[in-house]
């Protein structure tokens, strides 16, 4: 927390054009970079918190990370059972807890 009041501080008394010189910075970010700051600290008040951390990811991969997650056991039926007659006999087999000789033999046909 004493890191972002200093950091708004200092982004406070510095200028466009300090800002500017910042590494790293995209251009278009130099106007909104102080009030996301503001922001940020008032957040981190308000929770409680006193650090964050921050990911290079964007959210776009997030939300990829989170498909799969979630979804990784259909990903992996429909590598393992390319044919998707089989993938789905097998998998309704195994949602109504059947034998498994039974959806192989149902799948085959």
């Amino acid at each position: 927390m004493k890191h972002i009041r200093s950091l708004e501080s200092e982004l406070a008394r510095s200028s466009v054009k300090d800002r500017l010189a910042i590494p790293g910075l995209d251009p278009k970010r130099v106007d909104t970079l102080l009030p996301t700051t503001v922001v940020l600290r008032c957040l981190l008040e308000l929770s409680g918190l006193q650090e964050l951390t921050l990911c290079d990811k964007a959210i776009r991969e997030g939300i990829i990370y989170d498909f799969i997650a979630r979804h990784r056991e259909g990903l992996k039926a429909e590598q393992d059972f390319p044919d998707i007659r089989r993938r789905n006999v097998i998998g309704l087999a195994r949602r109504c807890h059947a034998p498994a000789i039974h959806p192989a033999r149902m799948a085959r046909r």
